[in-house]
């Protein structure tokens, strides 16, 4: 069972690209095009992803190979179909105050000028990417509350007519992949504080534990986590819990004996 749960994040890893792109490779200045978000399949076969240029959003498809094509000449954009994606006033103002520096399968981080708290979490502009996001809040005041390992934020969140479509947070830093079992302690540590307080994080793995200025543990990301033994939302997906209609802790167990 915990090689078959293995064998499904990994998969999910390739399908959804959670891992985030390096800063290096996502520079949004005002005349760059640059992904936003993963690759993924759409119904006719091809390929979509979200692009950035000059602080606006476009859906961008194509076929035959999941490998995003060059953007250089972006728009125009040969056996390419792009839209530009309506966004309301709010976000378009987050969009000109900040720059894309990483993305992940449902929303993008980006870097603000504002002290103490720099980072803003945006959610991709589709209606379960906000769902996700706006779980991903109240679970983050809830073990804040809770006094877990999570990042500082601000409690109020930005909004628009559809509600919450970003948050501020602290400034974090990777992990070292190539010595992950070096932070083995402080997770499971982190974990057992987590479940001790009835909670689940569902999506453990390496790309959503991080470290504060002072080397400590931080973790991230609970659109997937939830209160111990309440039903699963439906934004998660099936095998996060392997199928238990229910929240529990096994998911997190197995994936810290496999990934740290």
């Amino acid at each position: 069972m915990t090689l078959y749960i293995y064998l499904i994040d990994l998969l999910q890893r390739v399908r959804t690209g959670f891992e985030y792109a390096s800063a290096s490779q996502r520079n949004t200045d005002a005349g760059t095009a640059t992904c936003i978000s993963a690759p993924a399949a759409d119904d006719s076969g091809g390929y979509w992803c979200y692009v950035e240029s000059k602080y606006a959003w476009y859906r961008f498809s194509w076929h035959k190979t999941i490998n995003v094509p060059d953007l250089r000449r972006f728009p125009q954009v040969a056996g390419c179909n792009v839209s530009r994606v309506r966004l309301s006033r709010e976000m378009t103002r987050t969009l000109r105050n900040s720059e894309t520096i990483d993305h992940g399968a449902d929303s993008c981080i980006r870097l603000t000028s504002t002290t103490g708290l720099p980072i803003l979490k945006v959610a991709h502009p589709h209606a379960l990417a906000r769902d996700r996001l706006r779980w991903e809040f109240e679970m983050l005041k809830h073990m804040s509350n809770c006094s877990l390992s999570v990042p500082k934020y601000d409690p109020k969140p930005l909004t628009d007519s559809t509600g919450i479509y970003a948050y501020r947070m602290q400034k974090l830093h990777r992990l070292d992949f190539e010595n992950l079992e070096q932070y083995r302690p402080q997770v499971a540590a982190a974990i057992s504080r987590v479940h001790a307080a009835q909670v689940s994080l569902g999506d453990l793995h390496p790309g959503n534990v991080m470290l504060d200025e002072e080397g400590n543990v931080v973790l991230i990301d609970f659109s997937y986590a939830g209160r111990l033994n309440d039903p699963v939302p439906s934004h998660i997906p099936e095998y996060i819990y392997g199928g238990s209609p229910y929240i529990h802790t096994l998911a997190d167990e197995q994936r810290l004996e496999t990934q740290f």
